[in-house]
């Protein structure tokens, strides 16, 4: 059941073969799906966010089925016991059973790569604020002030002399 996801995108080629165009070259399925996420990700401004949420519940929602597997709890509880793990990397220390802390070790390092992923975005929107910023690209609100248009080396002395 864990595996059916992978298992389509392996497969999407094949599926996609009844699916030919008739006047133009064939384009597999999988690039068609590859293409279209990427335009998703460059058009809309809340696609990175809404990615990390989205990958952040499939991580959730397959460790919790994980841990149902190797535990007794519930779905609900292993869930939450799946975020208790990512939020906290040292919470699985007094856990028993290999099984089990296989399955912790595992949602410890999913956890990890998505506050790095979730840091990464932070990051991402401090520098292109900052390039922004650097480029001039801000409003000036500024009254009584000169605008000089075609910078250059020699402008400089006639600033100091002015």
């Amino acid at each position: 059941m864990l595996c059916f996801p992978l298992l389509v995108l392996k497969h999407l080629d094949k599926i996609s073969r009844f699916r030919k165009s008739s006047d133009s070259q064939e384009i597999s399925l999988n690039k068609q799906l590859a293409y279209k996420v990427d335009v998703f990700l460059l058009i809309y401004p809340f696609s990175k966010p809404l990615t990390i949420l989205l990958a952040t519940l499939l991580m959730l929602c397959l460790s919790g089925l994980a841990l149902v597997g190797v535990t007794d709890g519930t779905l609900a509880d292993c869930m939450w016991l799946s975020w208790t793990y990512v939020a906290d990397s040292g919470n699985h220390a007094n856990s028993f059973g290999t099984g089990p802390k296989l399955v912790f070790v595992s949602i410890t390092f999913s956890g990890m790569l998505i506050f790095v992923m979730m840091l990464g975005l932070v990051s991402d929107a401090i520098s292109e604020k900052f390039d922004s910023l650097w480029k001039g690209r801000s409003e000036v609100i500024e009254k009584n002030h000169t605008l000089i248009l075609g910078w250059s080396d020699k402008l400089a002395s006639l600033l100091n002399n002015w």
